[in-house]
């Protein structure tokens, strides 16, 4: 790139003059401009600065202070959070840090819940795809350390279940240990994260996972058994799995596939 199109690109994220990244760095007028597009609905905008932060943080800061002009210029409004701090003093009050947090925090509450809202109608719609995305978004953005840990967890298991609907496996499992990793006490999580280690062939993790979901279960499902028995007849495990499978058609007798998983596996045993 030469030097007009990287003060543009600058210019682009709110950033006019060489006094606005020594206030603050890329990825704080990156987040400052994300809101401001975001609340526009303006897609294409979205994914050109998040092509914009990715070209400029190979640069160094002293090096895009040089493409900047020297001639005062008025900052823009998307730079007015840190202009109104100044005024009061909290710029000086605060470190770069401390203020980009203290900024975050109140500034970007309605920002961050709208995004939620968003993700959670697109889970209940069943559009993993784009669930998965935005979650990921939201996973990879500044704001995300300030999220309370049910919300935290909460968006770890949707995208870890958007990834298990998708069959990614792999990514599926990552994003359901972190979530285990806030809450230890979810079943829902370890069931899930069960299903992932069956359909991976991962026999004695999925047993592990399902044996865990049905201790912390606060009611009976018998699902949550016959997956377990499946996960044994996986290991060859034959007359482990029966005794699940029986707990399970106890639990639900009119189930099809209970009854010949169970009679698969007697027969496997008559051989």
């Amino acid at each position: 790139m030469n030097n007009s199109e990287i003060r543009k690109k600058l210019n682009f994220l709110g950033i006019f003059n060489q006094i606005q990244l020594e206030k603050q760095d890329i990825e704080y007028w990156w987040l400052i401009k994300y809101k401001e597009l975001y609340m526009k609905k303006d897609d294409e905008g979205l994914y050109e600065i998040n092509d914009i932060r990715e070209e400029l943080q190979t640069y160094s800061v002293d090096k895009l202070k040089k493409f900047l002009s020297k001639e005062k210029v008025t900052i823009n409004n998307s730079s007015n959070d840190y202009e109104k701090e100044r005024k009061r003093g909290g710029a000086y009050n605060y470190n770069k840090e401390e203020l980009k947090e203290r900024l975050i925090k109140n500034e970007n509450k309605e920002f961050i819940k709208k995004k939620l809202e968003e993700a959670k109608v697109l889970f209940l719609l069943k559009k993993y795809s784009n669930t998965q995305k935005l979650f990921t978004n939201l996973i990879e953005s500044s704001e995300f350390k300030f999220l309370e840990n049910s919300k935290k967890f909460n968006v770890l298991f949707s995208r870890g279940i958007s990834f298990l609907e998708l069959k990614q496996f792999d990514k599926a499992l990552n994003d359901l240990t972190s979530a285990i990793k806030i809450d230890s006490k979810s079943s829902i999580a370890y069931f899930n994260r069960g299903l992932c280690n069956l359909r991976k062939e991962n026999w004695s993790n999925a047993i592990s996972d399902f044996t865990e979901a049905i201790v912390l279960k606060d009611f009976y499902d018998g699902k949550y058994y016959y997956l377990r028995g499946c996960a044994k007849n996986g290991l060859k495990k034959y007359e482990d799995a029966l005794e699940d499978f029986k707990i399970a058609i106890a639990m639900d007798p009119l189930n099809d596939s209970f009854k010949s998983t169970r009679k698969f596996t007697e027969k496997i045993l008559k051989r």
